[in-house]
């Protein structure tokens, strides 16, 4: 039996889940380059908002201080999604806590030429089976636009029901959903 290399260990140690498709990983610094493009995409401004991320220093800095941080304090954060065929890196999905809510949210965003092909879906399935079943969360929000219509039909689609628009915190445009996760 070979030995796994360096680089293999640490891919495998990053490894959270794995759908059908995709490899669900831990976010480092040296994802500084991916963060930098995925965050400067127009759908991740628009939907999201401009976090002014323009050089990979940036990146690395909010993949630290973001992810990473929450990793550590919470048991669960922002992961990066992967395609297993080739390991190219498309997205990220994951449980935030913002300070604006009361209870953990899920989070996705793709690079624009991967939206569309299911790959948020499977994502965001997973990232559930994971509140559920590995961080033990019994209810689980989501935000998003109004305007973010494929996201709402999303959010809809995996379960979540539309509570209200905006919660005291946050800006008016933006709709509240939540869904009870059964423990198993």
């Amino acid at each position: 039996m070979m030995k796994p290399t360096k680089q293999e260990v640490s891919t495998q140690d990053k490894v959270i889940a794995e759908t059908k498709r995709l490899r669900i990983e831990l976010l480092d610094k040296s994802d500084a380059g991916f963060m930098l493009e995925l965050v400067n995409t127009p759908n991740w401004k628009k939907y999201i908002g401009d976090l002014r991320i323009k050089t990979r220093l940036g990146a690395k800095k909010y993949i630290l201080d973001g992810p990473v941080k929450s990793y550590h304090s919470n048991g669960f954060g922002l992961y990066k999604l992967c395609l297993k065929e080739n390991g190219v890196a498309i997205g990220v999905s994951g449980i935030l806590l913002r300070k604006e809510l009361s209870l953990p949210d899920l989070g996705y965003a793709l690079l624009p030429e991967y939206e569309d092909l299911g790959y948020a879906h499977e994502a965001a399935q997973e990232v559930i089976n994971l509140a559920r079943s590995k961080f033990h969360i019994h209810k689980l929000l989501a935000v998003t636009r109004d305007d973010n219509v494929r996201s709402i039909k999303l959010l809809e689609k995996l379960g979540f029901v539309y509570q209200r628009n905006s919660s005291k915190n946050m800006a008016n445009n933006i709709r509240l959903y939540s869904q009870l996760l059964t423990i198993l």
